[in-house]
């Protein structure tokens, strides 16, 4: 997949994907919280580029089979 998307992942989705997965950290605090709005912001602000990431790994990893209808670019196929 594309360089970008790796630095991405890296560098933003990943440690938000560790602090929400290992909720309890080694010194027993909690490492995220659904009851910290700035928390759910973080994450909901994410979604819409996770989701265009997630499509476009499966498209360029499955081309015949994920939206068999849709371009590699996003448009329709004739």
């Amino acid at each position: 997949f594309d360089r970008s998307f790796g630095k991405i992942i890296d560098d933003y989705l990943r440690p938000i994907r560790n602090r929400i997965a290992h909720g309890l950290l080694d010194d027993g605090e909690l490492g995220s919280s659904i009851d910290e709005p700035l928390q759910v912001d973080q994450v909901e602000s994410w979604l819409p580029t996770t989701k265009y990431i997630v499509r476009r790994m499966l498209k360029t990893e499955f081309p015949d089979e994920y939206l068999v209808g849709v371009a590699d670019l996003g448009s329709h196929k004739p």
